[in-house]
């Protein structure tokens, strides 16, 4: 709806323009009404209408004075003068000053409408060319920006020489000559507070490293962001002293001041690697190669940032030697996984990561596939116990391994394999459940089919049963409340008692069938549990 404001010294004629134009359901609404042009700019200004409809003689400030000043404030609102015959030369001026339409007095309400109407479509194609406008120029920068993230990308990747790079940056708008130059890979540890999700995404967080560049960094540094991976971004820094300690000193203090404010609003912060510093444009990509490297190998940030050759230097004290999986630990992982004991298996995780960590950079690309087939034994020992929960069912686990060996970090690794560890432990748990309750039922049915055989115990059943003892006889204390003898022995007691009751069988002939072949000794055990023998029972039945 387009709003109108009337500007005319006649209250009537301000009253029957207003009432015609609200009542008539069109698509135009009189938001003000002023007797002269001072009262009218200044409605103009504090309602910004899109057509002024104003008379040419007004007190204090006339029609065409009106018109100049709203063309001043605001070229794009549209005028339409309202004249009588004898002022026509003045509409003739007005429409020198640009104004939109006139109408004579006295005119039709048709005739208004008319006007309006043609004004209208005026506004319509007017927004519209400015949306399309707007939508080109975003389509643009759009593309400007996929433009210079694409070649940034070509750039760490090394597919330019360094003539290219100067002049496949111009094309896209970015200045890459410096010095000195540096990669770095940088992490968002993003909260799940209020602001989590303003600091989410790859692309979100490039674009904030872009903002706020100049008012964290030294003067003498540019800096390029590349959307990496989720909360990830590369960075290469151009610095414009040859100095590499001072060029890696100002790279630090600028992160050390993102930090010091992302921790005070966003209770978040920023860690990252550096690859080397080369003075080299072209070399660009071997000090990204290093930073990927040293991010690989990153457990957890002790510090702000890692440096590439302060592991190196690191790695060449340690003794080169064969490097094995910590196979212990992997065992007593995947037990406390099937045993459902989610702490004990996440510190056999966490054991294991630490002793990847010491690892050197050369060694990565084993620590990677070990760590990879680690992933699979876990899975293979659950699909073996009937679980659902494979690799290629859970999501995480799937991205992860997509990514893994190009830009996987024992960090991101060891997160990814704590989430489905516990998950791991759930299923164990509800496998174990079933399991147990099968295991119990199985040996209550062995212990009724075997209530005569004297020699019967835990260790057959188990065997029957193809479980350790152990295992079968915590399960069943577990899950009965009793123990393997006790249940064997009351449920002998129960079925010798319903066979006392039939007078027709002799009581050595009930002690044969439940597992007595001693009488006497069977009449012991029948009075510790019912206090009294089975003589004296039948006696009491009247038998």
């Amino acid at each position: 709806m387009y709003q109108i404001i009337i500007a005319d010294d006649e209250e009537d004629v301000r009253e029957i323009l207003a009432r015609n134009i609200n009542q008539s359901g069109k698509e135009f609404q009189v938001i003000g009404t002023a007797e002269n042009g001072v009262d009218a700019l200044r409605l103009v200004k504090e309602l910004n209408p899109s057509i002024v409809i104003t008379d040419i003689c007004m007190p204090v400030l006339g029609g065409l004075e009106l018109i100049k000043s709203i063309q001043d404030f605001d070229p794009s609102i549209k005028t339409v003068v309202i004249s009588g015959h004898d002022e026509f030369s003045y509409a003739k001026k007005a429409m020198a000053l640009g104004v939109t339409e006139y109408l004579l007095k006295p005119f039709l309400p048709e005739e208004l409408f008319e006007v309006l109407y043609k004004i209208k479509d005026n506004l319509d194609h007017q927004i519209a060319l400015t949306k399309n406008i707007t939508k080109m120029q975003n389509q643009i920068e759009k593309n400007l920006i996929y433009s210079q993230e694409r070649f940034l990308k070509k750039v760490i990747e090394g597919s330019y020489q360094e003539s290219e790079i100067i002049l496949e940056g111009e094309n896209v708008q970015i200045d890459l000559t410096a010095k000195v130059y540096c990669t770095g890979i940088f992490k968002v540890s993003v909260n799940t507070g209020h602001h989590a999700k303003e600091l989410n995404g790859d692309r979100v967080i490039a674009d904030f490293f872009s903002i706020i560049k100049e008012q964290y960094f030294d003067p003498e540094i540019k800096i390029y962001a590349i959307s990496f991976e989720e909360n990830q971004i590369v960075l290469i820094f151009c610095g414009a002293c040859r100095n590499h300690l001072l060029f890696f000193k100002h790279i630090e203090q600028g992160i050390e001041k993102i930090n010091e404010s992302m921790e005070r609003y966003y209770h978040t912060k920023v860690n990252g690697v550096l690859g080397n510093a080369y003075e080299s444009i072209e070399k660009i990509s071997i000090s990204y190669q290093e930073a990927l490297s040293a991010w690989k190998r990153v457990l957890d940030f002790k510090v702000n940032i890692v440096r590439y050759d302060e592991g190196k230097k690191r790695n060449d004290t340690e003794e080169i030697g064969i490097r094995q999986k910590p196979k212990e630990l992997e065992l007593s992982l995947l037990l406390h996984i099937q045993m459902n004991r989610r702490e004990k298996a996440l510190e056999a995780l966490q054991e294991i990561f630490v002793s990847y960590a010491s690892y050197g950079i050369e060694y990565m690309e084993f620590v990677n596939v070990s760590l990879v087939e680690l992933v699979f034994r876990i899975s293979e020992s659950l699909a073996k116990a009937g679980g659902n929960l494979g690799v290629w069912e859970d999501d995480k686990v799937i991205h992860y391994l997509k990514r893994h060996f190009t830009y996987g970090s024992l960090m991101e690794a060891k997160s990814v394999l704590e989430d489905y560890i516990i998950r791991c432990c759930e299923e164990f748990s509800i496998i174990n459940e079933k399991q147990s309750e099968k295991i119990v039922y199985n040996v209550k049915m062995l212990i009724e089919n075997n209530l005569s055989n004297e020699e019967f115990n835990i260790e057959e059943a188990s065997a029957q049963l193809f479980f350790s003892h152990n295992y079968v006889r915590q399960v069943f204390k577990q899950k009965t409340g009793e123990s393997f003898n006790d249940y064997l022995f009351r449920r002998r007691m129960e079925v010798a008692l319903e066979l006392l009751k039939n007078p027709s069988q002799k009581i050595r002939e009930i002690a044969l069938s439940i597992g007595y072949s001693n009488q006497r000794y069977f009449a012991s055990c029948f009075k510790k549990y019912y206090n009294c023998t089975p003589t004296e029972y039948r006696e009491k039945l009247g038998i």
